[in-house]
């Protein structure tokens, strides 16, 4: 008993410094309150369920093709790049991001139309292939003027090779006065490298 009680008094002489630091290490992780350790696994489960498969996530860029199913666009078939970051954060260049009235019936009125900003916004991993997203994007005349707004929800399924995605997605905003809404079916393809580079010319 006495030696027993010596070496929990003399921790040091009893473990070498790496051993003990190690063990002052473990119960230090398992005296941490379950908030903290809850925490570290929500923040990982943003981009992948515990860290488990961020590397069959939305992370990357890709290529979506849209179709309008309702509404003044219905069976309107669209393109778009998008890039889904590790942070949870999503960016989508527009295509085509100047969209103009039809043009004037005098020749001296001034072309109308709208100026479109990038779609920027957030998005999270709910089950092991299920992703959903919300995007906002600004409308502004040729002034600067903003006149509008644009706010996206999804929810995207991603196949079993991590490099397609299918969904669906809700869309509401105002251009002015005027409310809309509606859906489109999305179909997403990874973009990937090309690693086979096509040599230079040879020079003359």
């Amino acid at each position: 008993m006495k030696k027993v009680m010596f070496c929990f008094l003399n921790l040091y002489d009893c473990w070498d410094g790496k051993r003990l630091s190690r063990l002052l290490a473990l119960l230090l992780v398992l005296a941490a309150p379950a908030p903290v350790l809850l925490a570290g696994d929500l923040a990982l489960s943003r981009v992948g369920l515990l860290g488990e498969f961020t590397k069959k996530s939305l992370i990357g860029s890709w290529e979506e093709t849209f179709t309008f199913v309702d509404g003044p666009q219905k069976g309107r078939v669209g393109t778009g790049l998008g890039v889904y970051n590790s942070d949870g954060t999503l960016i989508g260049p527009e295509a085509g991001s100047i969209m103009f009235d039809p043009p004037p019936k005098h020749q001296k009125d001034p072309q109308t139309g709208l100026v479109t900003s990038d779609d920027v916004g957030a998005w999270v991993q709910t089950e092991w292939n299920t992703f959903v997203y919300t995007s906002h994007s600004l409308f502004s005349d040729f002034s600067g003027n903003l006149v509008g707004r644009l706010k996206v929800t999804g929810k995207y399924t991603l196949s079993s090779s991590g490099d397609e995605y299918d969904g669906y997605s809700f869309y509401e905003g105002n251009i002015g006065d005027t409310n809309f809404s509606g859906y489109v079916t999305n179909k997403g393809v990874r973009l990937t490298v090309d690693q086979e580079v096509p040599p230079p010319p040879k020079q003359p």
